[in-house]
């Protein structure tokens, strides 16, 4: 076949490095370089060789143990005496800590080559992973609609994925724990939290899909999304079908350990938390990951307090589920930011503030119905530029302005608008030392938003079956802002909000583009009240405390005593405070998991 990475399966059969002793390779024919790690070890630095384990060991130590043996008659692990493992790794070696999850009747066991020995921090992997997700399967979704095509789904899951891959002898002594004092347990494979193996499994993984592609051939199309160890086929006709059972019996021959109790499927789905309806072309999150955040939710609205650290771990899950909810994620903006500044202080009890939970509220309340599912729309033909605006401040006075150029109507035939922006309707504006050229981008991003409500009315035939609004401004960061639906600066994330919502109710998406100051120079004379070049009899008489908002002023009172708090919570954090070991127990995922 002559594939790119096809050298690797030689590395293999013999054990791949963890990146410790050697360093990790680098393979530009099949991924994109890796220039940022989370990570940064000091050469300086003296970690220890041994952590103490966790405390959640100690309650299923006994079953832990069985675990391991069953592991070492499989070749996975090896137990050594002191003497010998010392004899053979000499100082080349690392006893990590172990904790346990319970996930339900299973046990994980967890290997912390991070804390206190920081071998993790030592590995620099010179390539980028990525793994499907929603926008995969949005992008396969669309196809299909596209080409009024109904798939079938296979799904299904490997058997210990991580533990697939055989470490270098050299350097499984970096993988090593302890259960009892005068014995050591060694990796020889792969184990979960260590840096490295998911980006091995990665490879292994895309060399056997590659090789699977190259078996099939182009008259027997198949769409496969592999995540980690979870698998997804997509086909529909016959011959894809087949397909599907071909590369299972590929699989099955080439020896990867499918878990036969998890094989599903069909038009409807789970697959990695999210679920996918083929018959309606929809996406979103499962409904158990959907009960458990608005249970949670509810929860924490009603609690008087909360702990921070369980706040940023069930932000973290709202995270995953705004993936594949366009419009609820900018919601998520001013939580980021409060829960950043909670943490930088110090605070492990907290109290909510009215803006958080009206937040949370808000978001339960999206969630609980048939929020959680979003219809994949088809792409829309790209209709050109519907709109142009601009906003001014100087002087203490803020001015926004836009006009409607669908079709490329000139500016004499076009539709506009002036607005003066007043503190008794829009105090954001001047919220800030009282000068609105501080918050110019959220004033730019405020001409946006009534473009679409005022022009909108007449682009029927766009917002058929859902569209792209297509606008621009000459503020470039307010492109990529609407583009990400996401911010955490104040006012701009309130004022996304009020975009999104305005966007849902049209059914519509929005591609901001951005055109330099040169070339948008008639939204900028509205700004600066010269109309000579409009139509007066076109112009759209506004009143800013009679705009019909969705969500822009509840939010925004709110938020702006958020931003306050924040701002006094920041001024007396130093950010310097001694950091603890956390136990796993105390984590979110360990305390209230979710499937």
């Amino acid at each position: 076949m002559g594939d790119a990475d096809y050298a690797v399966f030689n590395s293999f059969k013999t054990g791949v490095t963890l990146g410790v002793l050697q360093p990790m390779p680098r393979t530009p024919a099949v991924f994109e370089e890796q220039v940022k790690w989370k990570r940064g070890f000091d050469p300086f630095a003296d970690p220890s060789l041994f952590a103490s384990n966790y405390k959640s060991l100690g309650e299923h130590l006994g079953a832990v143990e069985e675990q391991f043996r069953l592991e070492q008659e499989e070749g996975m692990m090896l137990e050594m005496d002191w003497e010998d493992f010392v004899a053979r790794f000499g100082t080349n070696y690392a006893i990590s800590a172990l904790a346990v999850l319970q996930e339900g009747e299973k046990l994980r066991v967890l290997h912390d080559g991070s804390n206190t020995t920081m071998v993790n921090h030592r590995i620099r992997p010179w390539d980028k992973v990525r793994m499907p997700g929603f926008r995969e399967l949005q992008f396969l979704l669309r196809m299909f609609q596209a080409e009024r095509r109904i798939p079938v789904s296979v799904v299904g899951d490997v058997s210990k994925a991580h533990r697939r891959v055989k470490i270098d002898p050299l350097e499984q002594g970096y993988q090593s724990c302890q259960l009892r004092p005068g014995k050591v347990w060694v990796n020889r494979v792969g184990t979960f939290g260590m840096v490295p193996i998911s980006y091995w499994w990665s490879r292994l993984s895309g060399g056997l899909l590659r090789a699977v592609y190259g078996m099939l051939g182009s008259t027997r199309p198949v769409e496969i999304l592999w995540y980690a160890d979870d698998l997804n086929m997509m086909g529909c006709g016959k011959e894809e079908r087949r397909a599907m059972v071909l590369v299972l019996f590929f699989l099955a021959i080439t020896g990867v350990p499918m878990k036969q109790a998890k094989f599903r499927g069909g038009y409807q789905y789970d697959w990695i938390g999210l679920t996918v309806d083929m018959q309606f072309y929809a996406v979103g999150i499962s409904a158990a990951r959907a009960q458990w955040l608005v249970r949670w939710l509810t929860e924490a609205v009603e609690a008087p307090t909360v702990r921070a650290r369980v706040v940023a771990g069930a932000l973290g899950r709202l995270g995953f589920a705004v993936t594949a909810l366009t419009y609820e994620k900018t919601f998520l903006g001013p939580l980021y930011l409060w829960v950043s500044a909670m943490l930088r202080a110090g605070k492990e009890v907290v109290t909510l503030p009215w803006a958080v939970r009206l937040i949370f509220a808000w978001l339960a309340h999206r969630l609980a119905g048939a929020g959680r599912l979003q219809q994949v729309r088809p792409l829309a033909e790209h209709r050109g530029e519907l709109f142009r605006s601009d906003a001014k401040a100087e002087g203490g006075i803020a001015t926004i302005g836009g006009w409607e150029c669908m079709h490329g109507t000139p500016a004499s035939g076009a539709r506009w608008f002036y607005l003066e922006v007043e503190s008794s309707w829009a105090p954001w504006a001047f919220a800030k030392a009282s000068d609105p050229g501080r918050v110019i981008a959220a004033l730019e991003l405020l001409g946006t938003i009534l473009c679409v409500k005022l022009f909108s009315d007449r682009w029927g035939e766009c917002f058929a079956g859902g569209c792209t609004v297509t606008g621009s401004a000459d503020n470039r960061g307010n492109s990529f802002v609407t583009m990400k639906l996401m911010s955490t600066k104040w006012p701009l994330t309130v004022l996304l909000m009020e975009l999104s919502e305005t966007l849902r109710a049209r059914e519509a998406e929005l591609r901001l583009d951005w055109v330099r100051r040169e070339f948008n120079t008639e939204a900028d004379a509205i700004t600066n009240q010269e109309f000579a070049a409009f139509d007066p009899l076109l112009r759209i008489q506004v009143e800013g405390a009679a705009i019909p908002w969705l969500v822009l002023p509840a939010f925004m009172e709110a938020s702006q005593r958020l931003y306050d708090e924040i701002v006094c919570e920041r001024a007396g954090a130093t950010g310097n405070g001694p950091r603890r070991r956390r136990g796993a127990t105390t984590k979110l995922r360990t305390m209230d998991p979710w499937q």
